[in-house]
């Protein structure tokens, strides 16, 4: 058992090392003026990404990259994984922004948007988009409830708690 935790921790300093060399790489090839070699290594980052937090802020610095490399495909794609996928991450905010940057919000789900901004704290904005989403229709029952259970709490943080309390009752 000692000897798998020891493979165990050597494994971990070799995915360490291995994403500090490619943070490295993705710093040189921009300091060099080589986009193509900084999305690659990116790209390699995401693929070593060992939390959420840190595959969206890897994603949101690809998305930049991609951006200011005229490849808005890829930023798009970039920044609208982690509004998607990594809603609750800090930054998801800065990916959001981005996208609206873009003028591609519609990259997402009607729900997705709101509850980045819910997660970010940003109450007074989620909540309109939140009941939008919900008036719109979302494609299933549990995401539905979700973007209540998000309205709910964000109306409640607003100091609007009677409407925050019958959206949360709703949920349950």
């Amino acid at each position: 058992q000692g000897a798998r935790a020891g493979k165990a921790a050597d494994a971990a300093q070799a995915r360490l090392a291995r994403v500090d060399a490619l943070e490295h790489q993705v710093s040189a090839s921009l300091r060099l003026n080589d986009p193509a070699a900084a999305l690659k290594a990116s790209d390699h980052l995401v693929e070593n990404a060992g939390t959420r937090a840190y595959r969206a802020q890897t994603l949101t610095s690809r998305g930049t990259i991609a951006r200011d490399a005229d490849q808005r495909d890829l930023a798009i794609k970039s920044y609208a994984t982690v509004v998607a996928e990594l809603p609750e991450t800090p930054s998801a905010a800065a990916a959001l922004d981005a996208l609206r940057g873009l003028n591609a919000v519609n990259a997402v789900a009607p729900d997705e948007a709101p509850a980045v901004l819910y997660f970010a704290g940003r109450y007074g904005e989620a909540v309109p988009l939140l009941r939008a989403a919900i008036d719109g229709g979302l494609p299933s029952p549990e995401r539905t409830a979700r973007a209540r259970f998000y309205l709910g709490q964000a109306l409640f943080r607003l100091d609007a708690v009677d409407e925050g309390v019958a959206q949360l009752k709703r949920v349950a």
